[in-house]
């Protein structure tokens, strides 16, 4: 988490859309969401720990942990995972299916 102050949100000409949950600085040119705890019902986690090495990709069953609301959506990765170098491919998803692939 971090917490970004007035002079920088003006320096970056920051638009905060709280409707459409996204912060964008640069004048559009990168988009953050912006994710509440309430929202980490909606991500899916994998069914087991993994470890992948360096430079490689991998496919993994995952499941969501309320699996009883069904949801469709496009996977992103969650910003604290994306600053640790993790990348992860948009697929589209429904809850309906007991293990999703990511």
């Amino acid at each position: 988490m971090y917490i970004v102050g007035t002079p920088v949100l003006e320096e970056t000409k920051a638009t905060i859309s709280f409707k459409d949950k996204l912060l964008t600085l640069y004048e559009n040119l990168l988009t953050v969401p912006l994710i509440t705890n309430s929202e980490t019902e909606n991500v899916i986690r994998t069914i087991k720990k993994v470890r992948i090495p360096p430079f490689s990709e991998a496919l993994l069953p995952g499941k969501m942990r309320n699996q009883n609301k069904i949801t469709t959506g496009i996977t992103e990765i969650l910003p604290f995972a994306a600053h640790k170098g993790n990348l992860l491919a948009s697929v589209l998803q429904d809850s309906r299916n007991d293990v999703m692939m990511c």
